[in-house]
C-alpha cells in the first residue's frame, strides 16, 4: 500500500508499506541485522501515515523468528 508520509510540511514521495492486515495491522518486514531504533521508527511513521493505530516488525535475519518479533503501537 502506498502512502504518503509528510515530514516537517514537505511529502516525500515513494514510501510503502510492506503489508496491511485486516486493513487494521502495518508489518514491516525485515531481513537484515538487526537495528531497533530504525525499524520501529519507520513502522511507526507507517503506521501514522496510514492512520492506523498497530504494527508489527518481522525481522527473518535471526536464527529463531520468535526473536525477531517487535509490536509497535502508535
Amino acid at each position: 500500500k502506498a502512502v504518503r508520509i509528510v515530514y516537517k510540511g514537505i511529502g516525500i514521495r515513494g514510501r510503502r508499506i510492506d503489508l496491511v492486515v485486516f486493513s487494521d495491522i502495518v508489518v514491516e518486514l525485515k531481513s537484515q541485522k538487526p537495528n531497533e531504533d530504525v525499524f520501529l521508527g519507520q513502522a511507526l511513521a507507517h503506521i501514522r501515515a496510514a492512520e492506523l493505530r498497530t504494527g508489527l516488525v518481522l525481522n527473518f535475519w535471526l536464527p529463531r523468528l520468535v526473536d525477531g518479533i517487535q509490536r509497535v503501537a502508535a
